[in-house]
């Protein structure tokens, strides 16, 4: 009977660490590469797999994350907010500017107001 350290100490191949973990084999190399998941070991010419030790702990972390109500957002989420902060910015940069200036403080100009010349409502009885 193996001992809980020596089980602790065993490499398992990809299909358990997916089994285990129950990530994505795509998304697990991106966290790989983010350096926020443990890195395969090399076990042959062409075979890798990951200590179990790693495993658990890597999972214990994000259990421990979660406890503390530290949470993962995807890059979708961070970019949204990123373009709404810079968006906001943006505006409220525009908005001081006007305001040094004495203009109103209301809505920009709509960008899709047809020009005077391309309105065929004017001079229409």
């Amino acid at each position: 009977m193996q001992s809980q350290k020596s089980q602790q100490e065993r490499i398992i191949r990809e299909r358990e660490r997916r089994e285990i973990t129950g990530i994505p084999t795509s998304t697990w190399y991106v966290m790989q590469d983010a350096g926020r998941a443990p890195r395969p070991v090399p076990i042959s010419e062409r075979g890798r797999g990951w200590l179990l030790s790693e495993i658990n702990d890597f999972l214990q972390q994000r259990i421990a994350a979660r406890d503390a109500g530290d949470t993962w957002a995807s890059l979708g989420d961070v970019a949204e907010k990123i373009v709404a902060k810079v968006v906001a910015d943006d505006f409220s940069d525009t908005l001081a500017a006007r305001m040094r200036q004495g203009e109103s403080a209301g809505a920009p100009d709509d960008p899709f107001e047809i020009p005077p010349m391309f309105d065929r409502t004017e001079g229409t009885p």
